[in-house]
């Protein structure tokens, strides 16, 4: 039996989030008082563990602990019982007073938010300026970071990213490292959607670290569910759905339901994908049984199996559905997205007028979207429809959306404006950083040689070269009959790999030179991000930019020029940033920029020192203890 522990102890406990071992002193005890009970079901509630907060919470409320009532709320809100949830926070708010009162309206806004209840963030704003007022710096933290998540969900991703960075140095020294690992988790789902994998793969070991001091298998799991979406989003997608059945039974048997439905919402489609559609149906209805709020999510995977067993109406009537509900919700990514499927569906009904319409719609919001904003969430969507797109081409009225929506949307479908719809095969050339890759028609080619991806960038950027001038610029001062051996060996690889007719051949036979067919529309990352900054967006070039160009081939003055002319481009404007930042005294501006900067040239010790001095008076002791950290490893 446990020793009982004082109740301002426990209570002491629960404010730094030391909850497993509030639930293993009070699950022994014989019985338990009314606030023992609240104690009990609040952190079985925070440490994840919904289906046993139950029973204590309600127990407790049912004694008349207000604080039992307030977080019961906040089970049915975790558990997406959001109607009941809203119910619930509206019957207890008008005797709420204090603390209390405030917390209540976090959770009832964020519950409102679930039902498609515009006042959601009104709401939540008055439970902030309600800890402002009485002056808890840190749960104020913890709300910017509730408004964080919800301005993420609602595809606001600035406003969400700028809310995180304002509540990010306060959580740093909470004394629960719970909340801070809580934000962590919504930095992550940020960077994810803006395609900025390393950046989220930094977080991630960062969180990975202070999860693993929790010793909680319910925030390891959310991790690990991150981990996943990171490896599809990094295109290891044979890895990624191996790791849904694993998910799918951890958190089945931890009753963690977010994490549930994530992996089967995944799964289900990947089987569907794959043609297993019997399996997908099972999963989602195994779903759907746990959880019968369906979630937007779960509403279109649903939606996309129906479209895929090739039942195009019905389809299109759920489409319709996802659509409203997402505006209800004010998710415009998913908006979207189910208005590209319904068009898609339309036109398999042969419904071109309906599928034309759909499509204007949607392209009309693309064109209002900021640069680059979705890419990663709509690049599938936009790759069915490219028939659709071309017929679309061809109607004149639609040609105005047509031209201010496709400049943003032609990355989303692997194409460049002027190609999408022309008779060529499209070459993607992935150059950036130590894991190059080549995609013909979207189809990933075979190259095990370092050199392959070089020697496709260098003819896509210097046509019609003869083989002494690409061994030259390639292989440099290497021994000239070893680079040409080299050189045949990487032309044999790339022919087979991405067909026969990829280089073509002109001039004497004795000196041919050479150069990509004419049939190929080439596409360069190390381009892109040339091209993002000359627009001027910066943020986006940062993002796009995955290290230096042809990272695996040693260093000639060719691919050096590459190189610095893609940091100098980067950095100038990066260091333009960061200047205005120091005169108008913005030092967590400065850590960004300055951390961006480093991320592109990380042998500039003047910056370094610059975020390390800059960090000592802003950043919290995780954070400063990061830089010191890199300091010392390049330095060393």
């Amino acid at each position: 039996m446990s020793k009982r522990v004082s109740v301002s102890e426990l209570e002491t406990w629960l404010h730094q989030g030391r909850y497993p071992e509030i639930i293993e002193v009070l699950q022994d005890l014989p019985s338990l008082t009314s606030r023992e009970s609240a104690l009990q079901g609040i952190a079985l509630l925070r440490s994840g563990q919904f289906n046993r907060s139950e029973l204590p919470l309600a127990i407790a409320l049912a004694r008349g602990d207000q604080e039992a009532n307030v977080e019961y709320g906040n089970l049915l809100r975790a558990t997406a019982q959001n109607q009941k949830a809203v119910r619930h926070f509206e019957k207890i708010l008008p005797a709420l007073q204090g603390e209390l009162r405030f917390r209540a309206l976090r959770w009832y806004g964020v519950a409102l938010y679930s039902v498609g209840d515009q006042r959601s963030v009104e709401v939540i704003e008055e439970a902030r300026l309600g800890y402002l007022a009485v002056g808890d710096r840190q749960i104020v933290a913890r709300i910017s970071h509730t408004l964080a998540a919800l301005h993420h969900a609602l595809g606001d991703y600035r406003r969400a990213k700028q809310l995180l960075d304002e509540a990010l140095p306060t959580l740093e020294t909470d004394q629960n490292p719970r909340p801070l690992l809580n934000a962590y988790n919504t930095l992550i789902d940020i960077q994810l959607e803006i395609g900025h994998l390393e950046g989220a793969q930094a977080v991630l070991e960062q969180a990975t670290a202070l999860a693993s001091s929790l010793g909680d298998p319910y925030a390891q799991l959310q991790l690990d569910a991150r981990q996943a979406a990171l490896l599809v989003k990094s295109g290891d997608y044979a890895a990624f759905v191996n790791r849904l059945a694993d998910l799918r039974a951890r958190a089945d048997d931890l009753g963690e339901m977010d994490v549930y439905t994530f992996a089967s919402n995944n799964l289900a489609n990947h089987l569907s994908r794959t043609g297993q559609h019997a399996a997908a149906l099972r999963v989602l209805a195994e779903l759907t049984e746990r959880r019968p709020d369906r979630s937007l999510e779960t509403m279109m995977v649903g939606a996309l199996l129906t479209l895929r067993r090739g039942d195009a109406p019905n389809a299109l009537g759920q489409l319709l559905k996802v659509r409203e509900r997402a505006e209800q919700l004010g998710n415009r990514t998913d908006a979207t997205k189910a208005t590209l499927l319904a068009a898609l569906a339309a036109y398999q009904m042969q419904d071109v007028q309906t599928a034309l319409a759909h499509l204007t719609q949607a392209l009309g919001e693309l064109a209002g979207w900021p640069s680059g904003q979705a890419r990663t969430a709509l690049r599938q969507e936009l790759q069915e429809l490219e028939e659709l797109l071309a017929h679309a081409r061809l109607t004149p009225e639609l040609l105005p959306v047509i031209t201010a929506a496709l400049e943003d949307t032609a990355l989303l479908a692997g194409r460049h404006h002027d190609d999408l719809f022309a008779d060529t095969q499209l070459l993607e050339l992935h150059v950036l950083g130590l894991a190059p890759k080549v995609l013909l028609n979207g189809v990933p080619c075979e190259l095990r040689l370092p050199y392959s991806p070089a020697v496709l960038a260098y003819l896509a950027l210097q046509p019609e070269r003869s083989r002494q001038e690409i061994t030259a610029d390639l292989w440099g001062d290497h021994d000239r009959t070893k680079a040409a051996y080299s050189f045949r060996q990487c032309l044999m690889e790339i022919r087979r790999a991405c067909g026969p007719d990829i280089i073509v051949m002109s001039g004497p036979h004795q000196e041919p030179r050479y150069a990509l067919s004419r049939k190929v529309t080439a596409y360069l990352d190390s381009q892109r991000v040339l091209q993002l900054v000359a627009r001027g967006d910066v943020p986006a070039a940062v993002s796009a930019y995955k290290g230096p160009f042809l990272g695996r081939v040693a260093e000639t003055e060719w691919i050096a020029q590459n190189r610095e002319e893609l940091v100098h481009s980067l950095t100038y404007s990066l260091r333009g940033s960061l200047k205005e930042a120091q005169i108008q005294g913005d030092d967590r501006k400065v850590i960004v920029i300055a951390s961006a900067i480093l991320g592109i040239d990380p042998e500039d010790l003047e910056i370094e020192e610059l975020r390390l001095e800059t960090a000592k008076r802003v950043s919290g002791a995780v954070e400063l203890a990061r830089f010191q950290a890199e300091r010392n490893k390049r330095l060393n």
